[in-house]
């Protein structure tokens, strides 16, 4: 416990980026990313090419050989996640805390995010919206939600171990399959959340399951 509050921390742009797992993230540029503060979620510290300026995901420590790969993989990349910060759920501060390295700061957050703005699903997706929202951005932007394919988890890289892409295959999940976050209907439970608190959100991804739920543009809106 003693971790620091993300709400205390002050914003150091006005509007936000929430970075998925999606393919659309590979248009990405470091040009975009310069007004925005940015978040990446999931497995997204798995990606070499952008330390966004907040990390969460989700390791059950339960599974001790992900957890320790978890851990391993952030000390490797010490120099890359110098100036990012860790989101922990206060409900998993105590679990989760022994598998980030110390460079790494850890900030506090509401598991299922804050009142009175909890959202309708528990999934990443409405998880970190809500926490980001706390924050009370004038904009959030989404990039890499795509959700039309179980690619979302996946991080292309060879190298890395088969329980990244195993874990899919064995619910019955293949690349081309449709993301359960969009089979199980989290849009139709995040959209009235997202009206109810009267939250701007603008999807980056033209191809995304979002784009027609809600205002689409191109990256050039991050210029």
């Amino acid at each position: 416990m003693g971790n620091k509050k993300f709400l205390d921390e002050p914003r150091r742009h006005d509007s936000a980026l929430i970075l998925g797992c999606g393919p659309s993230i590979n248009l990405l540029q470091p040009q975009h990313v310069e007004n925005v503060d940015t978040f990446g979620v999931n497995n997204f510290y798995l990606h070499e090419w952008l330390a966004p300026d907040y990390l969460m995901t989700e390791i059950k420590v339960g599974h001790k050989y992900r957890a320790e790969f978890f851990n391993k993989t952030l000390r490797e990349r010490e120099k890359f996640f110098k100036n990012s910060a860790f989101l922990i759920p206060r409900e998993d501060e105590h679990k989760m805390n022994r598998y980030i390295p110390d460079y790494l700061p850890c900030l506090e957050i509401p598991f299922n995010g804050y009142k009175p703005c909890r959202p309708y699903a528990t999934y990443s997706l409405g998880r970190i919206l809500s926490v980001v929202n706390g924050k009370r951005y004038k904009t959030i932007y989404l990039l890499g939600v795509d959700l039309y394919s179980s690619e979302y988890f996946w991080s292309g890289r060879k190298d890395l171990p088969d329980f990244i892409q195993v874990s899919n295959f064995e619910r019955g999940f293949s690349l081309t399959t449709t993301h359960r976050t969009a089979s199980e209907g989290v849009i139709d439970k995040l959209m009235p959340y997202i009206k109810r608190n009267n939250i701007n959100v603008v999807n980056l991804s033209s191809k995304s399951l979002l784009a027609k739920e809600m205002p689409t543009h191109g990256l050039e809106i991050l210029l």
